[in-house]
Order: structure tokens, then C-alpha cells, then sequence
């Protein structure tokens, strides 16, 4: 995924796992589960300098604020992406049903 972040270009490598809701109580009575925050895990990520030229960028070595910003880019695309396949999903089904 491109990203542009205070001017500069991140090409970023993640895997993602979506949030998930919990469940206060199982249909059985036991104790439910709490929620579960989305999980962006990075893979990779390239700075491109305005050359242009490729820096591979040492996960570590990234600050806190750059990855809150990657992060929270990535979050809102890939819900973006799941809002959009389900409306799509939901339209095909009322179509279906006519």
C-alpha cells in the first residue's frame, strides 16, 4: 500500500486482522469475551525519496508517531474496503430477492 505521510512516500507491507466485538455472555451463560482492537502487523515498509530512490526501513527503528500514522491509515482503508464490499454484498442480495 502507498501511503503519503507529512510529504513523504511509504510503500508498506502489513498483514491485518480486523476488530472483533465482544460478547458479554455466551449463549450458555459462561462469561462472554472482551472486544479485540484490529492488529496491523508490518511486513515491510520503503521510504521513497523524492529521487525516487528506495530505503528500506528498519520496523524497529520506526518512531511511535510514524507508526500511529501508518497504522491509522491502514485501519480506515482496509474498514473503507469492508463497508464498501458489504454495501456492494447487501445490494446484490436485495437485487436477488426482486
Amino acid at each position: 500500500m502507498k501511503l503519503h505521510i507529512n510529504g513523504i512516500e511509504y510503500i508498506v507491507e502489513y498483514s491485518y486482522s480486523p476488530a472483533t466485538q465482544g460478547v458479554h455472555t455466551l449463549s450458555n451463560g459462561d462469561p462472554g469475551y472482551p472486544d479485540e482492537p484490529a492488529v496491523v502487523d508490518f511486513l515491510q515498509v520503503i521510504e521513497v525519496s523524492e529521487t525516487g530512490e528506495l530505503n528500506d526501513l528498519n520496523i524497529d527503528g520506526l518512531t511511535e508517531i510514524l507508526i500511529e500514522q501508518i497504522v491509522s491509515e491502514i485501519i480506515g482503508f482496509e474498514e473503507s474496503r469492508r463497508d464498501k464490499f458489504l454495501s456492494e454484498q447487501y445490494e446484490y442480495e436485495c437485487e436477488d430477492r426482486v
